[in-house]
């Protein structure tokens, strides 16, 4: 904010897949950062691709604001970019209602769409960040203990007490 106005621009990856227009307003909440005489703002003019803000009362302050945005997406319930999770595990696909079923989801409605793990995304391997004893948290020996490079357990080995 200078001079207490605001213009925030949106990413246009936001600006694509949401409704601007009267029925469907962007809802912004400002919190201003150690401004501790700050009026409050209005929102004097809002677009698919931008917000102009203003202080109340004639306000001129000059510094950071924290915002967060809720905007309606062009998509109705369940029809967005991503299928509708699938019911209860003990409900079969074939006695889910159909007001539950998105267009977007797969025939059989339990093949969801899975996000990739961290090491999978960033190429590196979970095992090499544990110490031996550690229990693995990802990849295919997950929830296995390390007990030296190339060899797990599902427990660690007690050693023998010499007599």
């Amino acid at each position: 904010m200078v001079n207490g106005k605001a213009t925030i621009v949106l990413d246009p990856i936001l600006a694509d897949i949401i409704v601007v227009n009267d029925e469907n307003p962007i809802r912004v909440f400002c919190t201003p950062v150690a401004m501790p005489y700050f009026n409050g703002v209005t929102i004097m003019k809002q677009t698919q691709n931008s917000i102009e803000i203003l202080e109340l009362n004639g306000g001129n302050h000059s510094g950071k604001l924290q915002y967060q945005l809720v905007a309606k997406p062009k998509t109705n319930f369940g029809e967005g970019r991503f299928p509708q999770a699938p019911g209860p595990s003990f409900l079969k696909a074939d006695k889910e209602p159909i007001a539950a079923k998105a267009a977007n989801n797969p025939q059989d409605g339990r093949n969801v769409y899975r996000w990739p793990s961290d090491h999978e995304v960033y190429k590196y391997n979970p095992e090499d960040l544990v110490n031996i004893g550690d229990v693995i948290p990802a990849g295919p020996n997950a929830g296995k203990i390390k007990l030296g490079v190339g060899k797990y357990g599902v427990a660690v080995p007690v050693e023998k007490t010499k007599k």
